[in-house]
Protein backbone atom coordinates (compact mmCIF):
# COMPACT_ATOMS: atom_id res chain seq x y z
CA UNK A 1 0.00 0.00 0.00
CA UNK A 2 1.43 3.32 -0.95
CA UNK A 3 1.62 6.27 1.33
CA UNK A 4 -0.62 8.34 -0.96
CA UNK A 5 -3.32 5.61 -0.97
CA UNK A 6 -3.11 5.26 2.83
CA UNK A 7 -3.53 9.03 3.34
CA UNK A 8 -6.50 9.11 0.94
CA UNK A 9 -8.24 6.23 2.75
CA UNK A 10 -7.59 7.75 6.19
CA UNK A 11 -8.80 11.19 5.03
CA UNK A 12 -11.98 9.65 3.61
CA UNK A 13 -12.58 7.68 6.80
CA UNK A 14 -12.07 10.81 8.90
CA UNK A 15 -14.49 12.75 6.70
CA UNK A 16 -17.17 10.05 6.99
CA UNK A 17 -16.63 9.85 10.74
CA UNK A 18 -16.98 13.62 11.19
CA UNK A 19 -20.08 13.90 8.99
CA UNK A 20 -21.72 10.86 10.59
CA UNK A 21 -21.14 12.05 14.15
CA UNK A 22 -22.18 15.63 13.55
CA UNK A 23 -25.59 14.75 12.09
CA UNK A 24 -26.62 11.57 13.86
CA UNK A 25 -26.75 12.05 17.61
CA UNK A 26 -28.54 15.10 18.90
CA UNK A 27 -31.73 15.67 16.84
CA UNK A 28 -33.23 12.17 17.24
CA UNK A 29 -32.61 12.25 20.99
CA UNK A 30 -34.20 15.68 21.31
CA UNK A 31 -37.18 14.59 19.19
CA UNK A 32 -37.60 11.46 21.33
CA UNK A 33 -37.53 13.51 24.54
CA UNK A 34 -40.06 15.99 23.16
CA UNK A 35 -42.42 13.29 21.93
CA UNK A 36 -42.17 11.46 25.26
CA UNK A 37 -43.08 14.61 27.20
CA UNK A 38 -46.07 15.26 24.92
CA UNK A 39 -47.34 11.70 25.49
CA UNK A 40 -46.88 12.00 29.27
CA UNK A 41 -48.75 15.32 29.31
CA UNK A 42 -51.59 13.77 27.29
CA UNK A 43 -51.89 10.80 29.65
CA UNK A 44 -51.87 13.12 32.67
CA UNK A 45 -54.62 15.25 31.11
CA UNK A 46 -56.70 12.12 30.41
CA UNK A 47 -56.25 10.87 33.97
CA UNK A 48 -57.27 14.29 35.31
CA UNK A 49 -60.41 14.08 33.16
CA UNK A 50 -61.27 10.70 34.67
CA UNK A 51 -60.67 12.07 38.18
CA UNK A 52 -63.10 14.91 37.58
CA UNK A 53 -65.97 12.48 36.96
CA UNK A 54 -68.09 11.39 39.86
CA UNK A 55 -68.51 7.67 39.13
CA UNK A 56 -66.44 5.68 36.62
CA UNK A 57 -66.08 2.04 35.69
CA UNK A 58 -62.52 0.90 35.14
CA UNK A 59 -60.73 -2.38 34.62
CA UNK A 60 -58.84 -3.62 37.66
CA UNK A 61 -56.59 -6.50 38.56
CA UNK A 62 -54.95 -8.10 41.55
CA UNK A 63 -51.24 -7.84 40.85
CA UNK A 64 -49.13 -8.05 44.02
CA UNK A 65 -45.49 -7.04 43.70
CA UNK A 66 -42.41 -8.01 45.67
CA UNK A 67 -42.05 -4.61 47.31
CA UNK A 68 -44.53 -3.21 49.83
CA UNK A 69 -47.16 -1.51 47.64
CA UNK A 70 -50.90 -1.84 47.06
CA UNK A 71 -51.71 -5.14 45.40
CA UNK A 72 -54.52 -3.79 43.20
CA UNK A 73 -54.17 -1.81 39.99
CA UNK A 74 -56.66 0.03 37.80
CA UNK A 75 -56.32 0.60 34.07
CA UNK A 76 -56.80 4.24 33.10
CA UNK A 77 -56.05 5.55 29.60
CA UNK A 78 -53.44 2.98 28.72
CA UNK A 79 -51.69 2.79 32.11
CA UNK A 80 -51.97 0.42 35.04
CA UNK A 81 -51.94 2.50 38.24
CA UNK A 82 -51.37 0.98 41.68
CA UNK A 83 -54.35 1.92 43.76
CA UNK A 84 -55.56 1.75 47.31
CA UNK A 85 -59.12 0.40 47.25
CA UNK A 86 -61.50 1.91 49.76
CA UNK A 87 -65.24 1.71 50.26
CA UNK A 88 -67.99 -0.31 51.90
CA UNK A 89 -66.65 -3.11 54.10
CA UNK A 90 -68.67 -5.85 52.39
CA UNK A 91 -67.36 -4.90 48.93
CA UNK A 92 -63.76 -4.67 50.15
CA UNK A 93 -64.14 -8.04 51.91
CA UNK A 94 -65.50 -9.60 48.71
CA UNK A 95 -62.64 -8.36 46.54
CA UNK A 96 -60.06 -9.36 49.17
CA UNK A 97 -61.62 -12.85 49.30
CA UNK A 98 -61.24 -13.02 45.51
CA UNK A 99 -57.60 -11.93 45.85
CA UNK A 100 -57.00 -14.64 48.45
CA UNK A 101 -58.41 -17.22 46.02
CA UNK A 102 -55.99 -15.94 43.37
CA UNK A 103 -53.11 -16.43 45.80
CA UNK A 104 -54.06 -20.11 46.11
CA UNK A 105 -54.64 -20.67 42.37
CA UNK A 106 -52.72 -17.89 40.56
CA UNK A 107 -54.08 -16.71 37.23
CA UNK A 108 -54.61 -13.42 35.50
CA UNK A 109 -58.09 -12.20 36.27
CA UNK A 110 -59.60 -8.79 35.57
CA UNK A 111 -62.38 -7.06 37.45
CA UNK A 112 -64.82 -4.30 36.52
CA UNK A 113 -64.49 -1.74 39.30
CA UNK A 114 -67.10 0.99 39.66
CA UNK A 115 -66.42 3.94 41.91
CA UNK A 116 -64.57 7.21 41.96
CA UNK A 117 -61.03 8.42 42.40
CA UNK A 118 -60.77 10.13 45.75
CA UNK A 119 -57.35 11.80 45.76
CA UNK A 120 -54.17 10.39 47.17
CA UNK A 121 -53.79 8.23 50.27
CA UNK A 122 -50.81 7.05 52.28
CA UNK A 123 -49.97 3.37 52.04
CA UNK A 124 -49.44 2.42 55.69
CA UNK A 125 -46.47 0.09 55.22
CA UNK A 126 -44.27 2.63 53.40
CA UNK A 127 -45.98 6.03 53.89
CA UNK A 128 -45.89 6.42 50.10
CA UNK A 129 -48.84 8.07 48.37
CA UNK A 130 -51.03 6.16 45.94
CA UNK A 131 -54.31 6.91 44.22
CA UNK A 132 -57.34 6.05 46.30
CA UNK A 133 -60.30 4.48 44.48
CA UNK A 134 -63.55 4.47 46.43
CA UNK A 135 -65.20 1.25 45.34
CA UNK A 136 -68.97 1.10 44.88
CA UNK A 137 -69.21 -2.20 42.97
CA UNK A 138 -66.97 -4.86 41.50
CA UNK A 139 -67.57 -7.70 39.06
CA UNK A 140 -65.31 -10.45 37.78
CA UNK A 141 -64.90 -10.27 33.99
Amino acid sequence: MTQRYFIAVMTGAWFVFCIGCSTGGEPPQRALAQSHSVVVEGVEAAIDAVHSQEIVTVRGRYNPCRCPAPAFEVYVHGNWIRTILDGDGAIIDAIEDRAAALEVAPRLEHFRLTGKFDGMALFEETNAEYERFELVEFRVE
